[in-house]
């Protein structure tokens, strides 16, 4: 097995992970080999009393990271603290479709699962090519008819990417973003070198669901942290609290969901 087959999947709670790996996902490649993902978890969202333990998220990262990446490690942190239970893992291969499908697999899986069958329903979530990921799995909920998908509520997309990293002339493939009917929060920052501001917001003007919320994140690039030309400390301050408020958001958002 190459290193960027390798998978790793966790589920984080309030305090990180703990447990043993419970849960292993096989995952076929183009090659004809399999590949384990193995799960761990922690279940203490399961004691919270307000209803948000029976929704859970499911994450992944971009392209060129993996789920130790700060950014991502940040996204769980901030998530959980909402007392919602996070699924996370890494998946190195390029290809789209290769990750698509351990991703789905991942997320049918959890249906069964001891430690997270409690859990009804959930939000696909992911961070730049990851983002695509999780709207790839959404939209084949949606016009599927495979019944061994579990509910999906929504997608949390942070820093989609519209082009090439500076450079808007080459513009990526926007998938089935603009085909998803499912409730939407798109998190970018304003300094995002994947993302020039006339560019993204053609895209927005373009995506059909009519629940789509945009949460620009002032200062913040493409791994969600203070841009590098961010020199003067308290721009920085500025937009790290910024970034936390947008994580905030995001856990209001899925929260929100869980009512509606």
């Amino acid at each position: 097995m190459g290193k960027d087959d390798y998978v790793a999947a966790h589920l984080l709670g309030n305090e990180g992970p703990v447990g043993i790996p419970e849960l292993s996902v096989e995952v076929t490649l183009n090659s004809g080999d399999s590949v384990i993902v193995p799960v761990l978890f922690s279940d203490r969202a399961q004691d919270m009393d307000d209803g948000t333990s029976m929704v859970g998220v499911i994450l992944t990262h971009g392209a060129g990271g993996d789920m130790e990446s700060p950014h991502m490690r940040m996204y769980v942190s901030e998530i959980t603290k909402n007392g919602l239970p996070v699924v996370h893992f890494s998946c190195k291969s390029p290809s789209l479709e290769y990750r698509s499908r351990v991703y789905e697999k991942v997320l049918k899986a959890l249906t069964s699962w001891p430690a997270t069958k409690h859990i009804q329903s959930w939000v696909l979530a992911g961070h730049s090519m990851g983002s695509r990921v999780a709207i790839e799995v959404a939209h084949k909920f949606e016009t599927s008819q495979d019944s061994s998908f579990p509910r999906v509520l929504g997608c949390v997309l942070f820093s989609w990417p519209v082009h090439a990293q500076n450079n808007p002339s080459e513009l990526r493939d926007q998938g089935n973003l603009c085909k998803v009917n499912l409730p939407i929060l798109m998190v970018q920052g304003t300094r995002d070198e994947w993302s020039q501001e006339d560019h993204f917001q053609d895209l927005v003007s373009r995506i059909s669901t009519p629940k789509l919320k945009v949460y620009r994140v002032e200062g913040a690039e493409h791994h969600m942290c203070p841009h590098k030309r961010i020199s003067n400390k308290e721009e920085r301050e500025r937009t790290e609290a910024n970034i936390l408020a947008a994580l905030r958001e995001a856990g209001l958002f899925i929260k929100d969901l869980s009512i509606m």
